[in-house]
Protein backbone atom coordinates (compact mmCIF):
# COMPACT_ATOMS: atom_id res chain seq x y z
CA UNK A 1 0.00 0.00 0.00
CA UNK A 2 1.37 3.38 -0.96
CA UNK A 3 1.07 6.39 1.28
CA UNK A 4 1.35 10.13 0.59
CA UNK A 5 4.40 11.35 2.46
CA UNK A 6 4.95 14.78 0.87
CA UNK A 7 1.54 16.34 0.21
CA UNK A 8 2.96 19.84 -0.15
CA UNK A 9 4.53 18.64 -3.38
CA UNK A 10 1.08 18.68 -4.99
CA UNK A 11 1.48 22.43 -5.50
CA UNK A 12 4.04 21.72 -8.22
CA UNK A 13 1.40 20.03 -10.41
CA UNK A 14 -1.18 22.28 -12.08
CA UNK A 15 -1.18 21.12 -15.71
CA UNK A 16 -4.62 19.55 -15.79
CA UNK A 17 -7.94 19.90 -17.55
CA UNK A 18 -11.45 19.31 -16.22
CA UNK A 19 -13.13 16.76 -18.44
CA UNK A 20 -16.64 17.24 -17.08
CA UNK A 21 -17.44 19.78 -14.37
CA UNK A 22 -20.90 18.25 -13.95
CA UNK A 23 -19.23 15.34 -12.15
CA UNK A 24 -18.32 17.57 -9.20
CA UNK A 25 -21.15 16.22 -7.05
CA UNK A 26 -20.09 12.66 -7.80
CA UNK A 27 -16.53 13.62 -6.86
CA UNK A 28 -17.69 14.97 -3.52
CA UNK A 29 -19.39 11.64 -2.80
CA UNK A 30 -16.14 9.83 -3.60
CA UNK A 31 -14.33 12.11 -1.15
CA UNK A 32 -16.93 11.29 1.50
CA UNK A 33 -16.23 7.59 0.95
CA UNK A 34 -12.49 8.21 1.12
CA UNK A 35 -12.90 9.95 4.45
CA UNK A 36 -14.00 6.66 5.98
CA UNK A 37 -12.02 4.16 3.90
CA UNK A 38 -8.69 6.03 3.53
CA UNK A 39 -7.83 7.35 6.98
CA UNK A 40 -4.19 7.87 6.08
CA UNK A 41 -4.96 10.22 3.19
CA UNK A 42 -7.48 12.12 5.28
CA UNK A 43 -4.97 12.48 8.10
CA UNK A 44 -2.45 13.99 5.68
CA UNK A 45 -5.11 16.37 4.38
CA UNK A 46 -5.94 17.49 7.91
CA UNK A 47 -2.23 17.91 8.65
CA UNK A 48 -1.39 20.11 5.66
CA UNK A 49 -4.57 21.63 4.23
CA UNK A 50 -4.83 24.32 6.89
CA UNK A 51 -1.26 25.44 6.23
CA UNK A 52 -2.20 26.96 2.83
CA UNK A 53 -4.03 30.30 2.63
CA UNK A 54 -7.18 30.97 0.61
CA UNK A 55 -5.23 32.65 -2.21
CA UNK A 56 -3.34 29.40 -2.85
CA UNK A 57 -6.49 27.30 -2.97
CA UNK A 58 -8.31 29.81 -5.21
CA UNK A 59 -5.54 29.50 -7.82
CA UNK A 60 -5.23 25.68 -7.85
CA UNK A 61 -8.79 24.55 -7.13
CA UNK A 62 -10.71 24.17 -10.40
CA UNK A 63 -14.11 23.99 -8.68
CA UNK A 64 -14.79 26.29 -5.79
CA UNK A 65 -16.01 24.97 -2.47
CA UNK A 66 -19.67 24.97 -1.69
CA UNK A 67 -20.93 27.26 1.05
CA UNK A 68 -21.25 24.28 3.39
CA UNK A 69 -17.70 23.12 2.66
CA UNK A 70 -16.34 26.63 3.19
CA UNK A 71 -18.09 26.90 6.54
CA UNK A 72 -16.77 23.48 7.54
CA UNK A 73 -13.18 24.49 6.78
CA UNK A 74 -13.57 27.76 8.70
CA UNK A 75 -14.78 25.81 11.74
CA UNK A 76 -11.92 23.31 11.45
CA UNK A 77 -9.37 26.11 11.06
CA UNK A 78 -10.68 27.74 14.21
CA UNK A 79 -10.68 24.46 16.16
CA UNK A 80 -7.13 23.69 15.02
CA UNK A 81 -5.93 27.06 16.30
CA UNK A 82 -7.76 26.64 19.61
CA UNK A 83 -6.43 23.13 20.20
CA UNK A 84 -2.85 24.31 19.73
CA UNK A 85 -3.29 27.15 22.19
CA UNK A 86 -1.25 26.50 25.40
CA UNK A 87 -4.05 27.86 27.59
CA UNK A 88 -6.53 25.45 26.00
CA UNK A 89 -4.18 22.51 26.52
CA UNK A 90 -3.71 23.47 30.17
CA UNK A 91 -7.45 23.62 30.76
CA UNK A 92 -8.01 20.19 29.19
CA UNK A 93 -5.12 18.74 31.19
CA UNK A 94 -6.50 20.13 34.45
CA UNK A 95 -9.71 18.19 33.87
CA UNK A 96 -7.79 15.05 32.87
CA UNK A 97 -5.48 15.28 35.91
CA UNK A 98 -8.23 15.56 38.52
CA UNK A 99 -8.06 12.75 41.02
CA UNK A 100 -10.95 10.29 40.84
CA UNK A 101 -11.68 7.66 43.50
CA UNK A 102 -11.58 5.08 40.69
CA UNK A 103 -7.88 5.95 40.29
CA UNK A 104 -7.27 3.98 43.49
CA UNK A 105 -8.24 0.87 41.55
CA UNK A 106 -7.05 1.61 38.02
CA UNK A 107 -4.00 3.73 38.84
CA UNK A 108 -3.46 7.49 38.52
CA UNK A 109 -2.47 9.24 35.29
CA UNK A 110 -1.06 12.75 34.81
CA UNK A 111 -0.62 14.65 31.54
CA UNK A 112 1.14 17.87 30.52
CA UNK A 113 0.41 18.44 26.84
CA UNK A 114 2.51 21.58 26.49
CA UNK A 115 5.64 19.87 27.84
CA UNK A 116 4.63 16.60 26.15
CA UNK A 117 4.83 14.52 29.33
CA UNK A 118 2.64 11.66 30.52
CA UNK A 119 2.92 9.82 33.85
CA UNK A 120 1.00 6.81 35.13
CA UNK A 121 1.08 4.46 38.14
CA UNK A 122 0.19 0.78 38.33
CA UNK A 123 -3.34 -0.34 39.35
CA UNK A 124 -4.23 -1.59 42.83
CA UNK A 125 -4.32 -5.32 41.88
CA UNK A 126 -0.66 -5.01 40.87
CA UNK A 127 0.30 -2.70 43.73
CA UNK A 128 -0.79 -4.88 46.67
CA UNK A 129 -0.19 -8.65 46.75
CA UNK A 130 0.32 -11.61 49.04
CA UNK A 131 2.38 -14.77 48.64
CA UNK A 132 3.86 -17.37 50.97
CA UNK A 133 7.47 -16.38 50.20
CA UNK A 134 7.32 -12.62 50.89
CA UNK A 135 4.08 -12.26 52.88
CA UNK A 136 2.19 -9.06 52.16
CA UNK A 137 3.81 -7.16 49.29
CA UNK A 138 3.73 -3.56 48.13
CA UNK A 139 4.84 -3.21 44.53
CA UNK A 140 4.67 0.45 43.31
CA UNK A 141 5.54 1.15 39.69
CA UNK A 142 5.60 4.29 37.60
CA UNK A 143 5.88 5.03 33.89
CA UNK A 144 7.07 8.44 32.70
CA UNK A 145 6.79 9.22 28.99
CA UNK A 146 8.29 12.19 27.18
CA UNK A 147 7.56 12.67 23.50
CA UNK A 148 8.99 15.11 20.98
CA UNK A 149 7.89 17.05 17.91
CA UNK A 150 9.46 14.47 15.59
CA UNK A 151 7.38 11.70 17.27
CA UNK A 152 10.38 10.22 19.12
CA UNK A 153 9.54 8.98 22.61
CA UNK A 154 11.42 8.22 25.83
CA UNK A 155 9.94 5.97 28.53
CA UNK A 156 11.34 5.68 32.05
CA UNK A 157 9.80 2.97 34.26
CA UNK A 158 11.18 2.59 37.82
CA UNK A 159 9.69 0.10 40.27
CA UNK A 160 10.10 -1.10 43.84
CA UNK A 161 8.97 -4.20 45.67
CA UNK A 162 8.97 -4.82 49.41
CA UNK A 163 7.89 -7.98 51.22
CA UNK A 164 6.76 -7.28 54.77
CA UNK A 165 7.28 -10.91 55.76
CA UNK A 166 10.63 -11.50 54.09
CA UNK A 167 11.78 -7.92 54.85
CA UNK A 168 13.43 -7.79 51.43
CA UNK A 169 13.48 -4.72 49.19
CA UNK A 170 13.90 -5.05 45.44
CA UNK A 171 14.30 -2.27 42.86
CA UNK A 172 14.37 -2.26 39.09
CA UNK A 173 14.07 0.15 36.21
CA UNK A 174 13.91 0.30 32.43
CA UNK A 175 14.70 3.09 29.99
CA UNK A 176 13.48 2.89 26.40
CA UNK A 177 13.92 5.19 23.42
CA UNK A 178 11.55 4.93 20.44
CA UNK A 179 13.46 6.73 17.73
CA UNK A 180 11.61 5.83 14.50
CA UNK A 181 7.88 5.11 14.72
CA UNK A 182 7.64 4.53 10.97
CA UNK A 183 9.99 1.56 11.42
CA UNK A 184 8.82 0.67 14.97
CA UNK A 185 12.44 1.13 16.04
CA UNK A 186 13.33 1.21 19.73
CA UNK A 187 16.06 0.32 22.19
CA UNK A 188 15.48 -0.60 25.86
CA UNK A 189 17.91 -0.97 28.75
CA UNK A 190 16.64 -2.69 31.88
CA UNK A 191 18.11 -3.96 35.14
CA UNK A 192 17.67 -4.42 38.85
CA UNK A 193 16.38 -7.08 41.20
CA UNK A 194 13.11 -8.83 41.90
CA UNK A 195 11.28 -12.14 42.00
CA UNK A 196 10.14 -14.28 39.09
CA UNK A 197 7.84 -17.28 38.65
CA UNK A 198 9.46 -20.50 37.52
CA UNK A 199 6.68 -20.59 34.95
CA UNK A 200 6.64 -17.11 33.43
CA UNK A 201 3.18 -17.91 32.04
CA UNK A 202 1.91 -19.05 35.43
CA UNK A 203 -0.74 -17.72 37.76
CA UNK A 204 -1.62 -14.04 38.02
CA UNK A 205 -0.21 -12.64 41.30
CA UNK A 206 -3.57 -11.10 42.30
CA UNK A 207 -5.39 -14.40 41.70
CA UNK A 208 -2.76 -16.21 43.75
CA UNK A 209 -3.25 -13.65 46.55
CA UNK A 210 -6.94 -14.44 46.84
CA UNK A 211 -6.44 -18.20 46.60
CA UNK A 212 -3.69 -18.13 49.24
CA UNK A 213 -5.54 -15.92 51.73
CA UNK A 214 -9.02 -17.42 51.31
CA UNK A 215 -8.43 -21.05 50.30
CA UNK A 216 -4.87 -21.67 51.57
CA UNK A 217 -3.75 -22.68 48.07
CA UNK A 218 -0.46 -21.16 46.89
CA UNK A 219 0.27 -21.73 43.21
CA UNK A 220 2.86 -18.94 42.92
CA UNK A 221 6.38 -20.45 42.97
CA UNK A 222 9.15 -17.83 42.96
CA UNK A 223 12.89 -17.41 42.78
CA UNK A 224 15.05 -14.32 43.28
CA UNK A 225 16.91 -12.67 40.42
CA UNK A 226 19.38 -9.84 39.79
CA UNK A 227 19.64 -8.91 36.15
CA UNK A 228 20.73 -6.46 33.46
CA UNK A 229 19.93 -6.48 29.78
CA UNK A 230 19.35 -4.59 26.55
CA UNK A 231 16.78 -5.10 23.81
CA UNK A 232 16.28 -3.54 20.38
CA UNK A 233 13.41 -3.80 17.86
CA UNK A 234 12.96 -2.61 14.29
CA UNK A 235 10.83 -3.22 11.20
CA UNK A 236 13.25 -4.16 8.40
CA UNK A 237 10.79 -4.04 5.50
CA UNK A 238 7.02 -3.72 5.52
CA UNK A 239 5.68 -6.48 7.75
CA UNK A 240 9.06 -7.99 8.69
CA UNK A 241 10.04 -7.17 12.28
CA UNK A 242 13.27 -8.16 14.02
CA UNK A 243 14.35 -7.99 17.64
CA UNK A 244 17.52 -8.79 19.52
CA UNK A 245 18.06 -9.00 23.27
CA UNK A 246 20.92 -9.96 25.56
CA UNK A 247 20.60 -10.54 29.34
CA UNK A 248 22.53 -11.72 32.35
CA UNK A 249 20.81 -13.19 35.43
CA UNK A 250 22.01 -14.14 38.91
CA UNK A 251 19.36 -16.36 40.52
CA UNK A 252 18.72 -17.64 44.03
CA UNK A 253 16.19 -20.09 45.47
CA UNK A 254 13.56 -18.89 47.94
CA UNK A 255 11.51 -20.67 50.62
CA UNK A 256 8.13 -20.14 52.23
CA UNK A 257 7.87 -18.02 55.34
CA UNK A 258 7.51 -20.12 58.48
CA UNK A 259 4.65 -17.92 59.71
CA UNK A 260 2.67 -17.47 56.48
CA UNK A 261 -1.04 -17.72 57.34
CA UNK A 262 -4.28 -17.59 55.40
CA UNK A 263 -7.25 -15.51 56.49
CA UNK A 264 -9.33 -18.69 56.60
CA UNK A 265 -7.28 -21.51 58.14
CA UNK A 266 -8.40 -24.95 57.01
CA UNK A 267 -7.56 -28.02 59.06
CA UNK A 268 -7.47 -30.15 55.91
CA UNK A 269 -5.35 -27.76 53.85
CA UNK A 270 -1.76 -26.52 54.16
CA UNK A 271 0.42 -24.32 52.00
CA UNK A 272 2.63 -26.34 49.68
CA UNK A 273 6.41 -25.70 49.77
CA UNK A 274 7.93 -23.33 47.23
CA UNK A 275 9.63 -26.33 45.60
CA UNK A 276 6.33 -28.15 44.93
CA UNK A 277 5.40 -29.87 42.59
CA UNK A 278 9.04 -30.32 41.53
CA UNK A 279 9.92 -32.07 44.80
CA UNK A 280 7.87 -33.72 47.53
CA UNK A 281 10.57 -33.26 50.19
CA UNK A 282 12.62 -30.27 51.36
CA UNK A 283 15.09 -30.38 48.44
CA UNK A 284 16.04 -27.00 47.01
CA UNK A 285 15.55 -26.30 43.32
CA UNK A 286 18.99 -25.99 41.72
CA UNK A 287 19.45 -22.60 40.08
CA UNK A 288 22.42 -21.35 38.09
CA UNK A 289 23.44 -17.95 36.75
CA UNK A 290 22.59 -17.42 33.11
CA UNK A 291 23.89 -15.33 30.22
CA UNK A 292 21.85 -15.53 27.04
CA UNK A 293 20.87 -13.74 23.87
CA UNK A 294 17.77 -14.06 21.73
CA UNK A 295 17.04 -13.22 18.11
CA UNK A 296 13.45 -13.03 16.93
CA UNK A 297 11.59 -12.35 13.70
CA UNK A 298 7.93 -11.68 12.99
CA UNK A 299 6.57 -11.54 9.44
CA UNK A 300 3.08 -10.11 8.92
CA UNK A 301 2.41 -11.22 5.35
CA UNK A 302 0.37 -8.73 3.34
CA UNK A 303 0.45 -6.07 6.04
CA UNK A 304 -1.68 -3.03 5.14
CA UNK A 305 -0.91 0.36 6.64
CA UNK A 306 -1.15 4.11 6.31
CA UNK A 307 1.36 6.82 7.10
CA UNK A 308 1.15 10.05 8.99
CA UNK A 309 4.11 12.39 9.34
CA UNK A 310 6.62 10.48 11.46
CA UNK A 311 4.29 7.54 12.19
CA UNK A 312 3.00 4.33 10.65
CA UNK A 313 -0.33 2.70 11.51
CA UNK A 314 -1.11 -0.92 10.62
CA UNK A 315 -4.72 -1.43 9.53
CA UNK A 316 -4.84 -5.12 8.64
CA UNK A 317 -2.84 -8.23 7.78
CA UNK A 318 -4.06 -10.39 4.90
CA UNK A 319 -2.27 -13.63 5.76
CA UNK A 320 -1.00 -15.50 8.84
CA UNK A 321 1.69 -13.87 10.98
CA UNK A 322 4.84 -15.99 11.20
CA UNK A 323 7.10 -15.99 14.28
CA UNK A 324 10.61 -17.38 14.67
CA UNK A 325 12.91 -17.10 17.72
CA UNK A 326 16.29 -18.49 18.61
CA UNK A 327 17.52 -18.27 22.21
CA UNK A 328 21.03 -19.28 23.21
CA UNK A 329 22.47 -19.53 26.73
CA UNK A 330 26.26 -19.56 26.89
CA UNK A 331 28.01 -21.41 29.75
CA UNK A 332 31.26 -20.07 31.16
CA UNK A 333 30.58 -16.47 30.16
CA UNK A 334 30.12 -14.01 33.07
CA UNK A 335 29.91 -16.92 35.52
CA UNK A 336 27.04 -18.49 33.57
CA UNK A 337 26.46 -22.19 34.25
CA UNK A 338 23.62 -22.75 31.80
CA UNK A 339 24.02 -23.85 28.18
CA UNK A 340 21.26 -24.48 25.65
CA UNK A 341 19.70 -23.52 22.32
CA UNK A 342 15.93 -23.14 22.01
CA UNK A 343 14.24 -22.75 18.64
CA UNK A 344 10.57 -21.81 18.30
CA UNK A 345 8.44 -21.39 15.20
CA UNK A 346 4.77 -20.52 15.07
CA UNK A 347 2.02 -18.64 13.31
CA UNK A 348 -1.28 -17.02 14.20
CA UNK A 349 -4.20 -15.78 12.15
CA UNK A 350 -7.66 -14.28 12.44
CA UNK A 351 -10.27 -15.34 9.90
CA UNK A 352 -13.35 -13.18 9.39
CA UNK A 353 -16.39 -15.38 8.80
CA UNK A 354 -18.72 -12.57 7.71
CA UNK A 355 -21.95 -12.92 9.70
CA UNK A 356 -20.61 -16.00 11.49
CA UNK A 357 -18.09 -14.02 13.55
CA UNK A 358 -14.36 -14.69 13.43
CA UNK A 359 -11.98 -17.58 13.96
CA UNK A 360 -8.63 -17.10 15.71
CA UNK A 361 -5.94 -19.73 15.38
CA UNK A 362 -2.33 -20.05 16.50
CA UNK A 363 0.15 -22.89 16.56
CA UNK A 364 3.76 -23.21 17.69
CA UNK A 365 6.44 -25.82 17.88
CA UNK A 366 9.70 -25.62 19.80
CA UNK A 367 12.76 -27.70 20.57
CA UNK A 368 15.55 -27.36 23.14
CA UNK A 369 19.14 -28.56 22.77
CA UNK A 370 20.66 -28.55 26.24
CA UNK A 371 24.38 -28.75 27.00
CA UNK A 372 23.84 -28.62 30.76
CA UNK A 373 21.04 -29.88 32.98
CA UNK A 374 18.12 -27.47 32.64
CA UNK A 375 16.37 -26.40 35.83
CA UNK A 376 12.67 -25.60 36.06
CA UNK A 377 13.25 -21.90 35.38
CA UNK A 378 14.92 -22.63 32.02
CA UNK A 379 12.69 -25.46 30.86
CA UNK A 380 9.74 -24.93 28.53
CA UNK A 381 6.56 -24.11 30.45
CA UNK A 382 3.04 -23.28 29.28
CA UNK A 383 0.17 -20.97 30.21
CA UNK A 384 -1.74 -23.40 32.40
CA UNK A 385 -4.51 -22.82 34.92
CA UNK A 386 -5.59 -24.49 38.17
CA UNK A 387 -8.16 -21.95 39.40
CA UNK A 388 -11.70 -20.99 38.40
CA UNK A 389 -10.42 -17.61 37.23
CA UNK A 390 -9.14 -17.90 33.69
CA UNK A 391 -6.76 -15.54 31.98
CA UNK A 392 -8.08 -14.29 28.62
CA UNK A 393 -5.09 -15.48 26.64
CA UNK A 394 -5.14 -16.83 23.07
CA UNK A 395 -2.29 -19.18 24.03
CA UNK A 396 -3.68 -20.19 27.41
CA UNK A 397 -5.15 -23.45 28.68
CA UNK A 398 -8.24 -23.89 30.85
CA UNK A 399 -7.39 -27.07 32.79
CA UNK A 400 -3.69 -27.77 32.27
CA UNK A 401 -1.80 -27.62 35.62
CA UNK A 402 0.95 -25.01 35.67
CA UNK A 403 3.90 -27.43 35.73
CA UNK A 404 2.35 -30.68 34.54
CA UNK A 405 3.63 -30.39 30.94
CA UNK A 406 7.05 -28.84 31.68
CA UNK A 407 9.62 -30.18 29.22
CA UNK A 408 13.27 -29.74 28.30
CA UNK A 409 12.96 -31.39 24.88
CA UNK A 410 10.26 -30.37 22.39
CA UNK A 411 6.60 -29.46 22.13
CA UNK A 412 3.81 -28.60 19.71
CA UNK A 413 0.83 -26.48 20.72
CA UNK A 414 -2.30 -25.25 18.95
CA UNK A 415 -5.21 -23.03 19.98
CA UNK A 416 -8.41 -22.22 18.14
CA UNK A 417 -11.35 -20.03 19.15
CA UNK A 418 -14.59 -19.28 17.33
CA UNK A 419 -16.06 -15.96 18.44
CA UNK A 420 -19.59 -16.19 17.04
CA UNK A 421 -20.44 -12.50 17.69
CA UNK A 422 -24.05 -13.60 18.15
CA UNK A 423 -24.31 -15.79 15.04
CA UNK A 424 -27.13 -18.38 15.35
CA UNK A 425 -27.82 -17.19 18.90
CA UNK A 426 -28.79 -13.53 18.50
CA UNK A 427 -32.44 -14.42 17.97
CA UNK A 428 -32.74 -16.34 21.24
CA UNK A 429 -34.46 -14.14 23.87
CA UNK A 430 -31.89 -14.46 26.66
CA UNK A 431 -28.91 -14.07 24.35
CA UNK A 432 -30.44 -11.10 22.56
CA UNK A 433 -31.47 -9.16 25.67
CA UNK A 434 -28.21 -9.70 27.55
CA UNK A 435 -26.15 -9.31 24.35
CA UNK A 436 -24.38 -12.60 25.04
CA UNK A 437 -21.99 -13.85 22.39
CA UNK A 438 -21.11 -17.58 22.48
CA UNK A 439 -17.48 -18.59 22.07
CA UNK A 440 -16.07 -22.08 21.45
CA UNK A 441 -12.46 -23.12 22.08
CA UNK A 442 -10.11 -26.05 21.61
CA UNK A 443 -6.51 -26.31 22.88
CA UNK A 444 -3.89 -28.96 22.11
CA UNK A 445 -0.41 -29.70 23.45
CA UNK A 446 2.13 -32.41 22.76
CA UNK A 447 5.31 -32.99 24.77
CA UNK A 448 7.47 -36.06 25.21
CA UNK A 449 6.41 -36.30 28.87
CA UNK A 450 2.61 -36.07 28.58
CA UNK A 451 2.16 -36.91 24.87
CA UNK A 452 -1.24 -35.73 23.60
CA UNK A 453 -3.25 -33.29 25.71
CA UNK A 454 -6.57 -31.90 24.46
CA UNK A 455 -9.26 -29.71 26.01
CA UNK A 456 -12.43 -28.11 24.68
CA UNK A 457 -14.64 -25.35 26.05
CA UNK A 458 -17.91 -23.56 25.34
CA UNK A 459 -18.94 -20.26 26.87
CA UNK A 460 -20.31 -16.77 26.48
CA UNK A 461 -18.34 -13.53 26.38
CA UNK A 462 -19.09 -9.83 26.85
CA UNK A 463 -21.42 -10.55 29.77
CA UNK A 464 -21.85 -7.08 31.29
CA UNK A 465 -19.26 -6.13 28.65
CA UNK A 466 -16.24 -7.45 30.59
CA UNK A 467 -17.08 -10.99 31.84
CA UNK A 468 -16.55 -14.30 30.07
CA UNK A 469 -17.87 -17.65 31.33
CA UNK A 470 -16.65 -21.02 30.04
CA UNK A 471 -17.27 -24.68 30.74
CA UNK A 472 -14.09 -26.61 29.92
CA UNK A 473 -13.51 -30.36 29.62
CA UNK A 474 -10.49 -32.55 28.93
CA UNK A 475 -10.54 -36.30 28.19
CA UNK A 476 -6.88 -36.52 29.28
CA UNK A 477 -6.21 -39.19 31.89
CA UNK A 478 -4.11 -37.55 34.62
CA UNK A 479 -2.03 -39.63 36.97
CA UNK A 480 -3.85 -40.77 40.11
CA UNK A 481 -1.46 -38.87 42.37
CA UNK A 482 -1.67 -35.63 40.39
CA UNK A 483 -4.45 -33.22 41.47
CA UNK A 484 -6.16 -32.03 38.30
CA UNK A 485 -9.75 -31.47 37.23
CA UNK A 486 -11.27 -32.82 34.03
CA UNK A 487 -14.25 -30.44 33.91
CA UNK A 488 -14.65 -26.97 35.36
CA UNK A 489 -16.63 -23.75 35.10
CA UNK A 490 -14.34 -20.74 34.70
CA UNK A 491 -14.78 -16.99 34.78
CA UNK A 492 -12.57 -14.44 33.05
CA UNK A 493 -12.40 -10.68 32.79
CA UNK A 494 -11.49 -8.63 29.75
CA UNK A 495 -12.80 -6.52 26.92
Amino acid sequence: MNAVTNPSGLSNFNDYKIADATLAEWGRKEIAIAETEMPGLMAVREEFANKKDSLYWNTVRPIQLTEEETRDYVEKDSLAIIKENPAYKDSVDRIFNRFNPADLISGYAYRNSNDKIFLSTNPLPDLLQFNTIEGYVINPKMRLTKWFENKDEINFSPGFRYGFGSKKLYANTSLSYEYDKVKSASVTITGGSGVQQYNRNGISPIVNSFYSLLLEENYLKLYEQYYIGIKTDKELINGLYANFQIYYYERNTLNNLSNAKAWIDSENQDFTPNNYPFYTDSSEIPLANKFYYQVGFKYAIGQQYYLQPGEKFVTSVKYPILNLTWEKAIPGLMNSNVGYDILKFGFDDNYKLALAGNLTFNAETGIAFAYTKLNIADQLNFAGNETIIQRIDPEGYFLLPYYFATTEKYYTSAHIQWHTEGFLFRQLPLFKQLKLEPVFSANYLYTNEIEHYLEIAAGVEHLFKIIRLDVAYTPYQFEDNYPAEKIKVLIGFGF
